[in-house]
């Protein structure tokens, strides 16, 4: 029903209907929102903007309106790319202490856990019936974790980004920028990539 988005350059976060009629805004500066991230029920928004010590943070919102929360006040790492599970009880995002890493906060206990072998990983995104996470390495090759299996596959060698779930979760499209540029989508057991736009 709603459409949330930052204006630039002012930084400031808006609700709107989808149609862009009876704007909302939900924060002032200095913050800074970026990666916004709507929860599954449509109550929250996730989204990264830096504190006042420059530290990249994770925060949570009403979609409402209110003052945002930080998720983590008491953590010393820098926290980006937020997503939601597909059931909204927890939040995959990225963490860059002494190394870059991908960690699993469970909202309702607090629990933050490793995601194993996720070290120089970053860029996380759940997948929709919540059996993958994909992320993208050091290099920005595509990967993938499957939470069944406590394993991660490389499906895509090569600088990719800005990877995101089809609704149905069977596709994995993402950005090319070089070496035949364009935007494509692929499936996350592998194979070939398809291009859809040039």
């Amino acid at each position: 029903k709603f459409v949330a988005y930052v204006t630039f350059p002012e930084g400031i976060l808006w609700r709107a209907n989808l149609d862009g009629s009876n704007p909302v805004q939900l924060t002032d500066p200095p913050l800074y929102p970026t990666l916004l991230q709507w929860s599954p029920d449509g109550r929250q928004i996730l989204f990264q903007a830096a504190e006042s010590e420059g530290l990249l943070k994770l925060f949570l919102l009403s979609s409402q309106g209110g003052k945002p929360q930080m998720l983590l006040p008491s953590d010393n790492t820098t926290q980006f790319d937020g997503s939601w599970s597909p059931d909204g009880h927890k939040i995959v995002f990225g963490s860059m202490g002494s190394s870059a890493i991908i960690r699993i906060l469970d909202l309702s206990n607090g629990q933050i856990t490793d995601v194993p072998e996720s070290q120089g990983r970053f860029s996380p995104r759940w997948s929709p019936d919540g059996r993958y996470i994909d992320a993208l390495t050091g290099g920005a090759s595509l990967t993938v974790f499957d939470i069944k299996t406590q394993q991660w596959s490389d499906i895509q060698k090569g600088e990719v980004g800005y990877p995101w779930w089809s609704h149905d979760g069977k596709l994995i499209y993402f950005l090319r920028p070089v070496d035949d540029p364009g935007v494509y989508r692929i499936r996350p057991s592998g194979g070939e990539a398809e291009r859809v736009v040039d």
